[in-house]
């Protein structure tokens, strides 16, 4: 969390290197709004320990402040550090267990279909995979989730020093993070099934496992950097 802090402080700060107020822009009456409603929001989050609303208030205080300093134009100069604020917004705890759970079984079920097809002995229940004397449970780590918010940060910094010309390029490459993230998942999951099947439980439990988190991330980047090449070659 604190690197993300460090992250967005920068991002601002190298935006106000780069950006030249024009003092003859008038700034938007209307930042009051979301001005105000962040000041709601944070007195409100803060007494009621309502973490999602106390840190999400940053973003219309901030947002309101860039309008009634210098409009629309320096709020838009300033959205890839808003958003980024976004990711430090934590989700409530039941939206987190709902999408952790929808994620596990996806992830299971992709794993059992892919090595059936390959095939390999392995059935599954629930989020339970079977494959020869061994039986891998798709824990919460591995759902995809975390891996999910911190590809999101990677593709707001990577607009942020390679943006598009297209902004259509720039949307469609924000929506790929969470496939990247799913299919990433996947690879990772296959690849500690595998090895255990091949080399025991100890082995799939070993270095490999935490070895398998740098393979996630760097799959779901190779993924948004081949995605993005597409897309310069498909739309320019």
């Amino acid at each position: 969390m604190a690197r993300f802090f460090l992250i967005i402080a920068w991002m601002f700060w190298n935006k106000a290197q780069q950006e030249v107020i024009d003092a003859s822009a008038a700034g938007s009456k209307l930042g009051v709004l979301p001005f105000v409603l962040g000041l709601v929001m944070y007195v409100l989050g803060h007494s009621q320990d309502v973490w999602f609303m106390e840190i999400g208030s940053f973003v219309f205080i901030i947002a309101g402040l860039l309008l009634l300093h210098g409009g629309y134009r320096l709020l838009h100069a300033y959205r890839y550090p808003l958003l980024f604020i976004l990711i430090l917004i934590p989700l409530p705890g039941f939206l987190v267990d709902w999408l952790t759970a929808s994620l596990k079984m996806g992830v299971s079920q992709a794993v059992e279909q892919l090595l059936y097809l390959a095939g390999y002995p392995i059935s599954r229940s629930g989020v339970v995979l079977n494959i020869g004397q061994y039986q891998l449970m798709v824990a919460d780590a591995c759902s995809g989730i975390n891996s999910m918010f911190s590809l999101l940060a990677f593709g707001l910094l990577y607009l942020y020093f390679f943006t598009p010309a297209r902004a259509v390029n720039r949307v469609l490459l924000l929506i790929a993070v969470l496939p990247a993230a799913i299919v990433s998942n996947i690879v990772r999951v296959i690849t500690l099934v595998l090895v255990t099947y091949y080399y025991g439980d100890a082995a799939g439990q070993g270095f490999i496992h935490e070895f398998s988190g740098l393979l996630l991330f760097g799959v779901a980047i190779l993924c948004v950097f081949l995605f993005d090449a597409f897309l310069q070659k498909v739309n320019g």
